[in-house]
């Protein structure tokens, strides 16, 4: 039971420090290092961080004995495994690291679902970006 606790826990972490690495490198990149914002030698360098990024975050899998930051790779897993690890993944891995998403996000969710609640239509948006579709 503990080592259940301690999964949960860090796909959180996990979850959390995903979320906010590109955050961080892209102002590493830009406000400490002082590279422009559309040069090539900042890409190349915000690029080769975030490569370095996923093999620190393959690390972290390593070092947790299966902690992920992504729902997907644990979704994958899931399928292929026994039930009760299905159960288990549906049930609790996916929520918890969906929940820790859904905090740092504000809960909006896509920007889709924020126009159809404030009723916007094709043609507003369209109106409201100031494209002529030929009519």
């Amino acid at each position: 039971m503990l080592g259940i606790g301690r999964l949960l826990v860090s796909d959180a972490i996990m979850s959390f420090m995903w979320v906010w690495s590109s955050v961080i490198i892209k102002m590493f990149v830009h406000k400490v290092l002082g590279f422009s914002s559309h040069g090539f030698p900042a890409e190349i360098f915000r690029c080769s961080l975030s490569v370095l990024n996923m093999f620190f975050f393959a690390f972290l899998a390593k070092l947790t004995n299966g902690g992920a930051y992504n729902p997907l790779t644990v979704l994958s897993s899931a399928i292929s495994g026994n039930f009760a690890t299905f159960l288990f993944t549906i049930g609790s891995r996916i929520p918890f690291q969906e929940e820790c998403l859904a905090s740092i996000g504000g809960r909006e969710g896509a920007g889709f679902e924020r126009s159809a609640r404030r009723g916007d239509s094709a043609e507003n948006g369209r109106r409201r970006c100031n494209i002529d579709d030929g009519h």
